[in-house]
């Protein structure tokens, strides 16, 4: 085969089969820089937004949350107080109910905040379902049964007497025993119903995670 003919024959070929081009990669050290490049497109910037969004809507749901629990618990209270002749020395029965409520919820708050943190590194591999939520109903149940024992110092002392803290008419007498009963279940039944919306508003387990709950 002559010389000529030969290169008309891969001059054919290469016309009919062009050979493909191979990508360039980047060199070592700018694969960092190309790798940010491709990652910097609207998609990405687009899921910033959205995350950057949610977290905006988690957090006002959580302070919505605080704030509709605080409103119940003061309710509760107020009306358990209302005709409690010793908390004229305390400041009126409405200044105590809002000061126990008010500490109830932030008590609430943040038992909520360290039961979400400690299930949400496990959530990536198992799906707790309503376990945290009974978790935070069942402590806020014994803490606010517990309350007028630990208020109640013995000897007709109460803790924080005498101070802007003071609560004691709540656990004066009668008062002292009907608490437990009657406020306990039912702080512990609107923790239920505030961490039941909260969780609503998370996202679903992944399919074929583990249930547990």
């Amino acid at each position: 085969m002559s010389l000529r003919r030969f290169l008309s024959v891969r001059s054919a070929r290469s016309r009919l089969w062009p050979r493909r081009r191979m990508p360039r990669l980047a060199p070592s050290g700018n694969r960092a820089q190309a790798v940010a490049l491709r990652v910097t497109s609207p998609q990405a910037a687009s899921l910033r937004y959205d995350d950057g969004a949610m977290s905006r809507s988690k957090t006002a749901r959580w302070v919505l949350a605080f704030l509709c629990y605080w409103l119940v618990a003061f309710g509760l209270l107020a009306f358990f107080v209302e005709d409690d002749s010793f908390c004229e020395r305390d400041g009126g029965s409405v200044l105590v109910a809002a000061k126990l409520s008010l500490a109830i919820a932030i008590f609430d708050l943040i038992l909520s905040l360290v039961i979400e943190r400690s299930l949400w590194a496990a959530r990536k591999t198992v799906w707790f379902g309503w376990l945290g939520p009974i978790i935070a109903t069942l402590v806020i149940g014994v803490v606010v049964a517990a309350l007028p024992s630990w208020i109640y110092r013995g000897y007709g002392g109460f803790r924080f007497a005498g101070t802007w803290a003071s609560v004691s008419c709540v656990f004066t007498e009668a008062y002292g025993i009907i608490f437990p009963i009657l406020m306990a279940p039912a702080l512990a039944l609107a923790t239920f119903m505030k961490a039941a919306w909260l969780m609503q508003g998370e996202p679903k387990n992944a399919k074929g995670l583990e249930r547990v709950g």
